[in-house]
């Protein structure tokens, strides 16, 4: 296995579905509010991101890397499927091995961000903070002199392997639901794809999961016992209108880390969040 330079922190075969005709994905920065063409090749790249420090073997320095690039061809495979099956109106639902592989893909590219180590790091502090304002600073000191110094990539990098060993299948048996944009306007993606509506102030319980699929599709996951309305909606195709388009690419934009994606070169509704909400631009803002 050769040296993976350059890795992707979103999959090349998933940005290339946010490509218009001419192959040319259109990106935005929030923080530098610079908007600029570009390829699903060259985008969303971090060199070293999933390299294990520790081991200098080159092949199991980057162990993380080819788990993820062997998990994007399988996944690939699948998504593609599901995509030309929603296109040519053959959508019969998610099977359960359907469900499996993209239970995996979903909540591994959760987990595999510039944005999830950025929490990673915040929840930390955040627990380290409650430990000093919930005990006495007898105990915080002596809780503290045990608490494991937090490397934010390496917990991440645990988190990945764990992951790997232990593939993910919570979301199997929850309410899957493909959304159809019904608007002029395109589903925004970003660096950070992946999204959730949370419940809950301190450790929160995600209650939605959803990523879009193209510009078109955002594919929406619900837990069946908070959201019993929508049990129905199960391996169904149901239509959005403008206003939900615009909640998405709310929450698209508000969860990525640095930059969006777009298959138009148009991102005026991203500016207009952005105006009114400046705090989103700044990548040092509390997640947490």
């Amino acid at each position: 296995m050769s040296r993976i330079k350059q890795p992707h922190l979103v999959p090349k075969f998933y940005l290339r579905f946010f490509e218009n005709k001419s192959g040319k994905i259109f990106a935005y920065d929030k923080e530098t509010n610079n908007q600029f063409p570009s390829t699903a090749d060259k985008i969303c790249r971090n060199s070293g991101f999933y390299d294990i420090d520790s081991i200098e073997d080159p092949i199991n320095k980057q162990i993380i890397e080819h788990n993820l690039s062997d998990l994007e061809t399988e996944t690939s495979l699948v998504y593609d499927q599901i995509i030309q099956d929603i296109k040519n109106h053959k959508f019969g639902g998610f099977t359960d091995e359907i469900r499996s592989v993209l239970s995996k893909f979903i909540l591994i590219q959760m987990r595999r961000t510039q944005e999830s180590r950025v929490i990673g790091s915040e929840l930390n502090n955040e627990i380290k903070r409650q430990i000093i304002e919930k005990s006495s600073a007898a105990e915080a000191k002596d809780i503290l002199e045990n608490f494991d110094e937090f490397d934010p990539k390496s917990q991440q990098l645990y988190n990945l392997l764990s992951s790997f060993e232990n593939p993910p299948t919570e979301l199997i048996d929850r309410v899957w639901v493909v959304h159809k944009n019904c608007s002029r306007h395109k589903f925004y993606t970003s660096d950070n794809p992946v999204v959730g509506i949370d419940l809950g102030k301190d450790f929160k319980t995600i209650y939605q999961i959803s990523i879009p699929l193209t510009p078109n599709y955002v594919l929406s996951i619900y837990i069946r016992k908070q959201i019993p309305e929508f049990v129905n909606w199960d391996n169904q195709i149901i239509d959005l209108d403008l206003e939900n388009i615009k909640f998405y690419n709310s929450l698209i934009l508000n969860r990525s880390n640095r930059q969006i994606y777009s298959c138009e070169n148009d991102f005026r509704f991203a500016k207009k969040i952005l105006e009114e909400n400046p705090e989103m631009r700044n990548p040092y803002r509390r997640r947490i």
